[in-house]
């Protein structure tokens, strides 16, 4: 019972929130009274646009008002996205980005640094999917009918968004760490970025599976062992030497090819209904 008040009250502060255009609410019940008289001869003279709003025919690829409603889509993605997540991540980004600064201060060496790197990238890979997987909680997903918003969508920009800001970070760096300790920018990069994609591939792997998705504690679970895996790693100077970095490379790109694989099964799951449709119970 209490289950079912607290879905009725998320589903009235959602719907507090849409801000509906009359604009579009007019022509689009022009739209609907036009059908009703004329039939299928006016629908086919107009159309539904994808954010339930309305466009005429002449609003065609490439025109200026067909770049104004993506716009206007994207600015209603962004408005339901989870802001506090977005903000934890941001916060670990720039923390991750002061600490080797400050590190510089206390004498630390080139192999501490590389630790430091593993470490850092493997946890921001972590963070990133904890932030994805609160769309797939189930206070969002049940939401995303009603608020105006594709699911399949808002996965894609936080994916993209939150990769953005994981790897600008990371970028930074390796750029900082490789000039002030004088180490060549290939190999901090490599051992930066494996890291990261194993991370991710492996929290991106939990939420493949329809109990694991909605849950945040696989994902935070999967992100801690894998940190400290990563962290015992780097404490064996033989996987340090220039003849490793085959090795490395080949990680990165499976790594990468299957995180790529991932990405499309938990679009194709978005796309069958089983994000809104998962049993909680």
């Amino acid at each position: 019972m209490k289950t079912e008040k607290k879905v009725k009250m998320i589903f009235q502060k959602a719907n507090e929130e849409i801000h509906i255009s009359e604009v579009e609410k007019f022509r689009t019940q022009e739209l609907l009274a036009g059908q009703m008289e004329g039939g299928e001869d006016y629908l086919a003279a107009s159309e539904i646009s994808e954010d339930q709003g309305f466009c005429r025919l002449k609003e065609e690829l490439g025109s200026a008002a067909y770049f104004c409603q993506k716009i206007r889509i994207l600015s209603n993605q962004i408005r339901y996205m989870d802001k506090r997540a977005w903000a934890a991540d941001l916060v670990g980004n720039i923390c991750f980005a002061v600490i080797p600064v400050a590190l510089g201060y206390f004498g630390a060496g080139t192999e501490d640094m590389i630790v430091f790197l593993m470490l850092s990238s493997s946890l921001l890979g972590s963070l990133s999917i904890l932030v994805l997987s609160y769309l797939f909680s189930e206070e969002i997903g049940e939401l995303s009918c009603t608020c105006y918003f594709s699911a399949r969508q808002i996965a894609a920009q936080q994916m993209l968004g939150l990769g953005a800001v994981n790897l600008l970070t990371l970028g930074f760096l390796i750029c900082f760490i490789g000039v002030r300790w004088k180490a060549e920018l290939f190999r901090i990069g490599i051992y930066t970025l494996v890291p990261f994609v194993v991370t991710v591939g492996i929290c991106m792997g939990i939420l493949q599976f329809e109990g694991l998705r909605n849950r945040s504690y696989p994902v935070t679970a999967a992100g801690v062992i894998s940190g400290a895996a990563f962290l015992a790693i780097a404490s064996v100077p033989s996987l340090y030497r220039t003849s490793a970095i085959i090795v490395w490379g080949v990680v990165f790109a499976a790594g990468t090819a299957v995180l790529v694989l991932e990405i499309r099964h938990l679009f194709h799951s978005i796309d069958k209904g089983e994000v809104l449709c998962t049993d909680w119970n």
